[in-house]
């Protein structure tokens, strides 16, 4: 087993491993280091734990404050304030550098974060091109009405003025 460490860390609870005596929870920080060398995963070993990794692979992903013992160890997520307490005969924590799993997992999920930027992207240039082509639509409708009255006319020349901003905030690339 590690070397015992009583302090708390709060991350992401990372991966669920089960051994032949019990379980390792690896508890990553939430801004991902590029150095391979940084000893900044928490790595928490148990032996002969009372809840079984099933119990905690639903915890995955999840932020987390992980408290430990020589003999339990406390898992709080953050957002739901759910809180799981784990007896152990023995308990031991260090922290460790990434292994290569970790980077395998950490490049999948960049790419499936990439993904879904990417769909969101194209549903939002679709968006866009659909309500641009409105606007176009819309001023060919109002610029035809030629034989309105004067008072028609004010009203039309304000529509235009207001179609011609959207048209024009649409087109800028100001934030």
């Amino acid at each position: 087993m590690s070397e015992d460490i009583a302090q708390d860390f709060y991350g992401s609870l990372g991966r669920v491993t089960p051994t032949s005596t019990g379980f390792v929870l690896r508890v990553y920080p939430f801004l991902f280091q590029n150095d391979p060398s940084l000893e900044c995963v928490y790595l928490v070993e148990a032996r002969d734990p009372t809840v079984s990794v099933n119990q905690i692979s639903s915890m995955l992903g999840a932020e987390v404050e992980v408290s430990v013992s020589s003999t339990s160890i406390l898992i709080s997520e953050v957002l739901t304030e759910h809180e799981t307490a784990i007896s152990a005969k023995n308990v031991a924590a260090s922290f460790v550098t990434y292994d290569l799993q970790d980077f395998v997992d950490r490049v999948a999920g960049l790419e499936n974060a990439w993904q879904q930027e990417h769909s969101e992207l194209f549903k939002a240039k679709r968006k866009y091109s659909n309500i641009f082509a409105l606007l176009e639509e819309l001023s060919r409708r109002a610029k035809i009405k030629s034989n309105a009255n004067d008072e028609q006319r004010v009203l039309q020349a304000s529509a235009l003025r207001i179609l011609g901003r959207l048209q024009a905030e649409l087109e800028s690339e100001s934030d």
